[in-house]
């Protein structure tokens, strides 16, 4: 599946250049121009899911800031977003320091392939990042670590930071990509995780599961989702002190 990236642009001519260099050098990104409206644009960000946001903050329509505001305070919004301008003043006077979802700044004129490599480094960091911090909270628990149904668990959590948590849903989308029914997807995680809930100590499992000590896969996946991304946060917080 293509990674979005979703632009922010009233200039046709940059919003085709950046069109022009995915297609032409077959990069995996399918890009999609934004619409002239503030609220539509956001609309179109809760449907498409992008990965990446790009915005030129002298659009004068979509008034580029303004929309920087409203994405980067949405804590429920999962995107990369870079920002570009023309304007170093206007950069030099923007706070960007308190933009937690702001990857990148770039000024015109850029080459486009700059866009490129920024989403390719931050998919490698973010990744690399998530899945040590799944696995790491994993191994607080006893599971059959070498169980492939380990790796599915892994893939599910991920995919829960993203999506609306529909358990059924990620079991689904997990089975259609590794090509097996989806019933071998649930009864395995929920098989390893009753044995989790069996093996592991009570005092680690209070530690997380306040109310109940051997908590459904649903229950399960849920919660650990929101630690991960209550500890992905913290650690954005940390990172631009």
């Amino acid at each position: 599946m293509n990674k979005k990236l979703l632009v922010v642009e009233d200039n046709l001519t940059i919003t085709t250049s950046i069109i022009n260099f995915f297609e032409k050098n077959k990069k995996c990104i399918e890009v999609i121009k934004a619409p002239n409206e503030i609220q539509e644009t956001l609309e179109l960000i809760k449907i498409t899911h992008p990965f990446f946001l790009i915005i030129d903050l002298d659009t004068s329509n979509i008034k580029g800031i303004k929309i920087l505001n409203m994405i980067d305070n949405d804590i429920d919004c999962k995107i990369n977003i870079i920002i570009f301008s023309g304007k170093k003043k206007l950069i030099n006077h923007l706070n960007l320091m308190k933009y937690k979802k702001v990857v990148k700044i770039l000024i015109k004129p850029f080459n486009i392939s700059l866009i490129y490599n920024v989403i390719e480094n931050t998919k490698l960091e973010n990744d690399d990042c998530i899945d040590y911090t799944i696995d790491n909270i994993l191994h607080k628990f006893n599971f059959n670590f070498s169980s492939k149904f380990y790796r599915y668990l892994q893939l599910v959590i991920k995919k829960s930071l993203y999506k609306p948590f529909i358990l059924k849903d990620l079991y689904k989308e997990i089975a259609t990509e590794e090509n097996i029914p989806v019933n071998q997807i649930k009864w395995g995680i929920e098989k390893l995780i009753l044995s989790m809930n069996r093996y592991t100590q009570k005092n680690v499992m209070s530690q997380y599961f306040f109310h109940n000590s051997s908590p459904s896969p649903k229950n399960f996946i849920n919660e650990i989702s929101n630690i991960v991304k209550k500890y992905l946060l913290n650690r954005s917080h940390f990172n631009q002190l």
